[in-house]
């Protein structure tokens, strides 16, 4: 059993350097004969046929440039001739054949899919994604689908991808099955971008890499403006994170202690001003005490200078009543 499963093994090892070998091969060597090929396609089926009958023995040596012509240009019965003579001389080329239909087989696909549906037929989906920040950049990986756990589109067409100082926004279509999908994404931005300085590109299968420069270097508490609403399927890049984690750590700490410092500083800025007030209140207070107590003493000594004339106007008066009814009293005392 062991025995069966190392030659299969082996078979199999064979069979990829064969394959190999015949791309290199054909990479390497002038396709002088394949352009020949190419270039009698137009002619009649007799005379191709004769063509490929005639130099077989050099055509065996380029079967993969070979077949790419024969299947691109569609000429089906003149492949079936050239594979079964290289079948009559023993020469291997399923494999090779199989990669070359099935590669054209997906960009009709890719073709007919671009093409099937009209962009009013596209249902709109937000996508998901995540991201991760540094010091200067903002990264964001977007996927073809509507949940980071369920399958997506492999790749996009119409591309529109735009990014300012402040949003970034990425639209695209493609189908999913039988399902035409709009992937739509707009993202007001925590910080102001320097639009300039960003990137974008396809960063795996399925998947779409934007990266935001920052305008100046800080630490977006979130991916989106404050005081709105988070975006569906939105999430950490963990891994990317991770690899940041320290130096935003580092800047968080400056920057707390810079804080702390102006805050100090202005809390000592307060305090003086709040003493300064408070002696200017003392000091105003004082006066007016010091006022009010004069105007007090005036006012009494005032009034006590008034009382003092009452006094004196009163005795006087008093005196005058005295002499008066004196002199009334001598006056009868006389006519007695």
């Amino acid at each position: 059993m062991e025995n069966l499963f190392s030659s299969k093994i082996t078979s199999n090892i064979f069979k990829i350097i064969f394959i190999f070998s015949l791309f290199f091969s054909s990479s390497l060597s002038n396709d002088y004969d394949c352009i020949e090929l190419k270039n009698i396609l137009s002619k009649s089926y007799s005379d191709i046929i004769s063509y490929i009958t005639n130099n077989i023995d050099t055509l065996q040596t380029k079967i993969q440039p070979c077949i790419d012509i024969l299947v691109k240009n569609g000429k089906l019965e003149e492949l079936d001739y050239y594979l079964n003579e290289l079948g009559k001389k023993g020469i291997k080329y399923r494999e090779i054949l199989s990669i070359s239909i099935n590669t054209m087989k997906r960009q009709l696909d890719e073709v007919f899919n671009k093409h099937r549906f009209e962009k009013n037929d596209y249902q709109i989906v937000s996508p998901a994604f995540k991201w991760a920040q540094s010091l200067e950049d903002v990264f964001i990986e977007i996927k073809f689908a509507h949940r980071h756990d369920s399958p997506g589109c492999l790749e996009m067409k119409d591309l529109n991808i735009k990014i300012k100082n402040d949003s970034v926004s990425f639209v695209g279509y493609c189908v999913l099955g039988d399902v035409p999908i709009k992937i739509d994404l707009f993202i007001d931005t925590y910080g102001e971008i320097n639009e300039t300085e960003c990137t974008h590109g396809p960063s795996s299968v399925g998947r779409y890499q934007i990266t935001l420069k920052k305008n100046k270097k800080s630490f977006w508490k979130k991916l989106i403006k404050e005081n709105l609403p988070p975006l569906p399927n939105m999430r950490v890049w963990f891994e990317m994170k991770e690899k940041f984690e320290n130096q935003l750590k580092e800047f968080e700490e400056k920057e707390e202690n810079d804080n702390y410092l102006i805050e100090g500083n202005e809390k000592n800025k307060t305090h003086t001003k709040s003493k300064k007030d408070k002696k200017d209140k003392k000091d105003k207070k004082d006066n007016k005490d010091n006022k009010d107590e004069k105007d007090t003493k005036e006012e009494k000594d005032t009034k006590k200078e008034k009382r003092r004339k009452r006094r004196k106007k009163d005795k006087k008066n008093d005196k005058e009543n005295n002499s008066t009814s004196s002199q009334s009293e001598s006056n009868r005392t006389t006519d007695l």
